[in-house]
């Protein structure tokens, strides 16, 4: 297969096939499979974009490496076989890391001011030709400052003066904070397919600038299916108190299906607007005020909400839930990143809970992941922890539990009422466990109750059979167990080996 061997030192610049509008890409595999109806299925077109897929797939994973060194057999693919060529190079070139890639098409010229990477003056047609049918490959594609510090940002108005837009096939656009609030965007924003936006903000975001990133993508896109603002991750700094624009800068996304904001918080009343939004299933929000008592609030505003991943105060969230039309969520998770202690808000999480099992009794997967606190909580609040988990145990559908905050669990609480409430559970992750353990009895009635159950993660006390426990001595010791794999098949749910009695005793 022809190629340009020189370029090959740049993955995937070097998969750049000489072509011109007289030669169809895929001329070759059409006689090729004409008269054979054998070769016919082995080259179906469908078929090769699965392969080339799962190689795609395969070769992104950590698994790849082999003796350190990432293998690339898809790239190997493209350069060898012709008659596949086509189709792994339209997988190889469906997501790009800056225009580099493509700038590799055109003569190398760079600037005589700042040796930055510029069209020459003067590109011929077939050099335009190639670059049009690679920027057709392209799917998605990432920029941010880093990658802009390789050419200035008129090259995009120079590529634009032959092909406008320039990705006609572009669905998906990850930016950083610099790039959205920068003229060259536009350019981007014109492609017909694109329904995924990400605006990656820096830790401290310029308000005005954040504010004109989003303004500027519910403008261009009001079709707009998928729109992620997220932020850069620092362990130092918090996240702003500040929320991040006012929700008329939204309001002409109306046709979001997926809406994910961790950068900034939002307020209640961004909320409630939200909550008309019509198509919007997958919602991802932090919410930095409690809400008022006579606030103003829309019940079921939320009609096709089934995903929702929230932050907020532990004391809003039934007042929030009501928000939701009953029974559309099959998933919530809940972030407390507020609260100071359990005594605090033991009433206010039984009070969510119930609500929960209330609202949504079939959903299928649930996260709680409260504040916790260094040491055991006090005796005297062990029954009180357990009586605000008791309310969901109505959710008789749960698939996927995560729990993370101040729980007791006993023998008889799992015996009793959390193996045989859950039947259809597959996941059980409790972390953290408050005064003594279960102990390993519980494992039967789990394998006896809940047969779909792959993988538990939660302390459990199992029989010590060394003789000597040393400075640790005791008649148990504690472990937590991490059982993956099907319940009934694992040693753990083995009832303990009774030890022989020895002569002399009653």
């Amino acid at each position: 297969m022809p190629h340009d061997s020189h370029k090959a030192c740049y993955f995937p610049a070097s998969l750049l096939r000489p072509q011109t509008p007289t030669s169809p890409p895929r001329l070759y595999m059409e006689d090729l499979i004409a008269d054979d109806p054998i070769t016919a299925v082995l080259y179906n077109a469908d078929l090769l974009g699965s392969i080339c897929k799962d190689l795609w797939d395969i070769e992104q994973a950590p698994a790849s490496l082999v003796n350190g060194i990432r293998v690339h057999s898809l790239y190997s693919l493209a350069l060898a076989c012709r008659a596949v060529s086509e189709t792994a190079l339209d997988c190889l070139w469906q997501e790009i890391r800056g225009m580099k890639p493509l700038l590799y098409i055109f003569p190398r010229t760079l600037s005589p001011d700042n040796r930055q990477w510029v069209l020459p003056d003067i590109i011929s047609d077939d050099t335009w030709a190639r670059f049009e049918h690679y920027s057709c490959r392209v799917r998605s594609i990432i920029l941010d400052a880093q990658l802009r510090t390789i050419h200035p940002s008129t090259i995009f108005m120079r590529l634009a003066e032959r092909q406008v837009p320039l990705f006609p096939n572009l669905q998906k656009l990850n930016v950083d904070m610099n790039f959205a609030a920068d003229t060259s965007i536009l350019f981007f924003l014109a492609s017909p397919k694109l329904d995924d936006v990400t605006i990656t903000f820096p830790a401290y975001a310029d308000t005005v600038m954040a504010s004109t990133s989003v303004r500027t993508v519910a403008w261009k896109l009001p079709t707009l299916r998928s729109f992620t603002i997220s932020c850069v991750p620092d362990g130092n700094n918090p996240r702003p108190l500040g929320t991040i624009c006012p929700f008329t800068n939204f309001s002409g996304l109306r046709k979001l299906h997926r809406l994910k904001i961790e950068s900034h918080p939002a307020d209640i009343e961004f909320l409630v607007q939200l909550s008309s939004f019509p198509d919007l299933t997958h919602l991802q929000i932090v919410i930095s005020q409690s809400l008022p008592t006579n606030g103003r609030q829309t019940r079921d505003g939320f009609r096709s909400l089934v995903s929702l991943h929230i932050t907020a105060h532990v004391s809003s969230m039934p007042r929030i839930l009501r928000l939701i039309r009953p029974g559309s969520l099959t998933s919530l998770t809940y972030i407390d990143a507020y609260s100071q202690s359990y005594n605090e808000i033991g009433e206010f999480m039984q009070d969510f809970h119930a609500e929960i099992v209330s609202r949504f009794p079939s959903l299928l997967t649930l996260s709680l992941k409260y504040q916790t606190y260094h040491g055991q909580l006090a005796q005297q609040y062990w029954e009180s922890t357990r009586a605000v988990f008791e309310p969901l145990y109505g959710l008789c559908k749960l698939q996927a539990f995560t729990y993370n905050g101040m729980l007791s669990l006993e023998n008889d609480t799992v015996e009793l009422l959390l193996g045989p409430a859950w039947s259809e559970i597959r996941t059980i992750d409790i972390p953290v466990l408050q005064g003594p353990w279960p102990t390993h009895k519980v494992l039967r009635t789990l394998a006896k109750c809940c047969p779909r159950l792959s993988k538990l993660s939660m302390p459990i006390t199992f029989p010590d059979d060394a003789p000597n426990h040393g400075p640790l001595s005791h008649h148990t010791f504690l472990r937590s167990t991490d059982i993956r794999g099907p319940i009934p098949l694992s040693r753990e749910s083995k009832p303990p080996r009774k030890k022989g009695k020895k002569k002399g005793r009653k």
